[in-house]
């Protein structure tokens, strides 16, 4: 089978009150509930221990799912299989509501920018409303470049596809340059009143 030829009614079904994946009895956690138990778990052992125990356990359920759809379909190539994820989260509508976040985060980027250029052409614009643009959009765009090389799996990590180059450029400009603290710095100058570098 090839990735774009998966059904979720293929393999999912709902009969007698249970949700199976071909015959494998699927659970379905409300968010709320796995919130309540992170905030549990960080109360209780704390942040870096829990970070640790939720790791490996998005890890084992990945480990698991991409096991359990390797052997439920019978897949033309294992690159197929592979392929197979980031199809499988769109037919969920995953990764649909992605796209979705990813447009509103570049269109607020440009709406931000379209103010602030604005206010500059009026004589208006601060140094902090530069630095609150500058800091916002590079935020966004390394954000946007991180959902789009997530929602492509295992192609996102490729240099098939140029998401993962522009998400490494961003990241150089998020932490080398250090645009994200030195704008921070400015803007809380402006907030504050308070200088926290000479």
């Amino acid at each position: 089978m090839k990735a774009e030829d998966l059904k979720l009614e293929d393999i999912v079904s709902f009969s007698e009150g249970l949700l199976s994946l071909q015959g494998r009895r699927l659970v379905l956690h409300d968010i709320h509930a796995m919130a309540q138990l992170r905030k549990d778990l960080v109360n209780s052992i704390g942040t870096e221990q829990t970070r640790k125990i939720l790791a490996r356990f998005g890890y084992y359920w990945g480990k698991a799912d991409a096991a359990a759809m390797e052997s439920i379909v019978d897949w033309d190539s294992r690159e197929e299989w592979l392929r197979a994820g980031p199809h499988l989260h769109a037919l969920q509508g995953v990764a649909k509501t992605e796209i979705v976040e990813m447009m509103v985060g570049v269109n607020r980027g440009m709406l931000v920018a379209l103010h602030i250029g604005r206010m500059k052409d009026q004589g208006t614009a601060g140094v902090e409303d530069i630095s609150f643009g500058k800091m916002d959009n590079v935020r966004m765009a390394l954000d946007v470049a991180r959902e789009a090389r997530s929602v492509l799996g295992a192609n996102g990590i490729t240099l098939e596809y140029p998401v993962i180059r522009h998400m490494n450029n961003l990241e150089s400009v998020f932490t080398y340059e250090g645009t994200h603290e030195i704008h921070t710095l400015i803007m809380g100058n402006a907030i504050t009143g308070l200088a926290a570098f000479e």
